[in-house]
């Protein structure tokens, strides 16, 4: 690929081969299917073994558009890792009862760009994002939260003696 050219839909490269303002690019569509016409399990499988690959080198987790189920609580973050949706209105995480959208144990991670939704009962162990005690600098910006969901919590700091920075 020539300096400057634009890539569009989705590519699968080998691994380390495409960067982002220095970062390494995963896109968990090259591990599996994924997004509204996947079922939680099948999206959450997904992006769990995209995230397995970044491994502890760190890099960015570059979500598709739409709206994507995922099993509460069952996401968990423990590499330095940039979550990338593609803007506030265009990717969403989605939970259905009780659980966590993402969770950090992590270092150095960011959120960028993305939505959450839950759906069905809010239990006292819901929420968008949980941010664990092991968990160090923790970024979030362009987040969105729709007014017709409901979570126990939005950002569920847990205690944690993490710095939390939070931007619109």
């Amino acid at each position: 690929m020539a300096s400057g050219e634009e890539i569009s839909g989705a590519w699968c490269f080998a691994k380390g081969s495409l960067l982002d303002n220095g970062n390494i690019v995963y896109d968990p569509r090259c591990k599996g299917a994924i997004g509204t016409t996947q079922t939680a399990a099948v999206n959450t499988a997904t992006i769990i073994a995209a995230l397995a690959d970044i491994g502890t080198e760190g890099g960015v987790l570059q979500l598709p558009p739409g709206t994507i189920d995922v099993t509460g609580s069952a996401i968990t973050v423990s590499n330095p890792t940039i979550i990338q949706g593609m803007g506030q209105a265009q990717t969403y995480l989605r939970v259905d009862g009780a659980g966590y959208a993402l969770q950090f144990t992590s270092t150095r991670c960011q959120v960028h760009d993305l939505g959450f939704y839950h759906v069905g009962t809010v239990q006292a162990s819901t929420g968008a994002i949980r941010i664990g005690d092991q968990a160090g600098l923790i970024k979030l910006e362009r987040l969105y939260f729709p007014a017709d969901t409901y979570w126990y919590r939005n950002i569920d700091h847990a205690g944690a003696a993490a710095d939390l920075r939070i931007r619109d």
